[in-house]
């Protein structure tokens, strides 16, 4: 997805479809790019400029990565929609208008905060406060980053926020032009520095806990 808005900055159109095709093909959530390159195509057509057979073909491959990996799951195990059926299993992945319980919980910590007895304690207070900061990031993507990363960080959000409340911080993992502007909102100087190469080791960490088969919640 990063390379996505790498070659789109640098006017790379078809290259930039093709990661998003790649993006959407390993992470479903990577077929929320077509609308942002959509929206992007749309306002230039607007503003006079010819719209080029490989302009659109670029908007699409998002889709088309997303519809490749349903194929292959349609061969391999007979369902192309197999992926959503495990995530709505195994992580209760679905619409959660109707779960009022979160919710009311949110409010509750957030109105009445209590003290950190324990990890399950701190996971809760950060499911109930990554929603609203990366709100707030999303702010600064279409300040600082323009429209186009802009929608896709916005929607990236509210799927997440929608549909998988429970498990918000792997969803946002998505949302990557949400980094990119926190790196440019944070602090300046050695301490920017220190927080960056911090979060780089963590990063280290969780990655090498993670592939020797030990899951980081």
């Amino acid at each position: 997805m990063a390379l996505t808005f790498h070659a789109r900055a640098r006017e790379q159109r078809l290259a930039a479809g093709v990661w998003a095709g790649l993006a959407a093909a390993t992470r479903p959530m990577g077929a929320l790019l077509t609308p942002a390159l959509a929206w992007e195509l749309w306002r230039e057509w607007r503003g006079g400029r010819p719209v080029r057979g490989r302009d659109v073909i670029a908007v699409l491959l998002p889709v088309a990565g997303l519809g490749a990996y349903m194929a292959y799951l349609w061969a391999a195990f007979g369902d192309p929609l197999v992926f959503w059926k495990a995530h709505v299993v195994g992580w209760h992945v679905q619409l959660q208008w109707t779960e009022a319980t979160y919710w009311r919980e949110t409010l509750e910590t957030l109105i009445r905060p209590t003290r950190m007895r324990g990890y399950t304690d701190l996971l809760q207070l950060i499911r109930v406060l990554l929603p609203v900061v990366f709100v707030a990031l999303t702010v600064q993507v279409f300040r600082r980053l323009g429209a186009v990363p802009g929608i896709y960080t916005a929607l990236a959000v509210a799927v997440a926020v929608g549909f998988a409340p429970e498990s918000v911080g792997r969803e946002f993992l998505a949302a990557v032009p949400a980094f990119a502007a926190l790196g440019l909102v944070g602090p300046r100087g050695m301490l920017g520095e220190t927080l960056r190469l911090c979060s780089l080791g963590l990063l280290i960490v969780f990655v090498f806990t993670f592939v020797t088969g030990h899951f980081v919640g």
